[in-house]
């Protein structure tokens, strides 16, 4: 589990098994994935050595299943 994705201690594959877990703080798990989906498409636009070209989809996939299950992020 060590090179797997995490946001604020959830890891993002986990979370997409299970979409009902509950989450402490769903406002910033979602800025959290915002945050880390930028920059996975930042360094992989910028061609970074070393960069993960699943993150990004991963993560966009994680962002679109929050959204699914906590709508009121949405506003």
């Amino acid at each position: 589990m060590r090179d797997e994705p995490q946001v604020g201690g959830i890891y993002v594959r986990l979370f997409l098994k299970d979409l009902k877990f509950p989450l402490r703080n769903s406002k910033r798990f979602l800025e959290g994935l915002l945050d880390q989906y930028l920059s996975s498409i930042a360094a992989t636009h910028h061609n970074t050595q070393g960069s993960d070209l699943e993150l990004p989809l991963l993560l966009s996939a994680a962002l679109v299943s929050l959204l699914r299950v906590h709508p009121a992020l949405a506003d």
